[in-house]
């Protein structure tokens, strides 16, 4: 996590704060961790409405194959991750 991997950064003590916050209440409530970030931060930009067509989800958007033109960022669900799906552009791109 960047939290981790920098530490010393003003965007990592941000989300190291977001991260501490979360009790062991709030997973029982959520299962994701950007529903969490959602609430907690109530004015933060989405990227989905700052460039609309930037992000894809790999469910719905990317089902017929490829991901649609313009697409930048492809999310993925809680199964298959990238490392599990069994689409040849994902194994192209993925790296871990």
């Amino acid at each position: 996590m960047l939290w981790q991997a920098g530490g010393r950064t003003e965007t990592s003590r941000r989300l190291r704060a977001l991260h501490d916050a979360l009790s062991t209440h709030v997973p029982r409530c959520l299962m994701r961790w950007d529903h969490w970030v959602e609430m907690v931060v109530p004015r933060a930009h989405l990227i989905q409405r700052a460039f609309p067509g930037l992000v894809a989800d790999f469910c719905t958007d990317c089902a017929g194959g490829e991901p649609p033109a313009g697409a930048a960022i492809v999310c993925f669900p809680r199964s298959p991750k990238p490392h599990q799906a069994q689409v040849e552009w994902v194994h192209r791109h993925w790296r871990e």
